[in-house]
């Protein structure tokens, strides 16, 4: 299946965007902080945790066990959006059609 071209774009930006915040950041701690003061950064954190949640549903739906979607999820909550773009791209890459991307493989009797 193709991939869908603003996943390999979206990755790369965001672990562009990633990097310079580590450069030229005053420090993780002092800045989530600063967020979590705020009304809308204590929002936005629980709106990027319910993505997380919600993507992670499907990362579990569409893998055979919980035990090959585990990593994934765990990854995704502990490194952010960078796991999900990963792994759109790599089952995108593998998958035959539509259908088996977003279902996963057909399980042989």
């Amino acid at each position: 299946m193709r991939i869908p071209l603003i996943a390999p774009i979206g990755l790369l930006s965001l672990g562009a965007t990633i990097v310079l915040a580590v450069l030229s950041g005053s420090g993780l701690w002092n800045e989530l902080a600063t967020i979590f003061s705020l009304p809308w950064g204590r929002a936005t954190v629980v709106d990027l945790y319910f993505g997380f949640a919600l993507f992670s549903g499907w990362i579990h739906y569409r893998e055979s066990s919980l035990w090959h979607a585990a990593p994934w999820i765990v990854a995704t909550f502990l490194l952010g959006n960078l796991v999900p773009g990963f792994y759109v791209i790599l089952t995108a890459a593998r998958a035959s059609s539509p259908t088996e991307f977003w279902n996963g493989a057909e399980e042989t009797p």
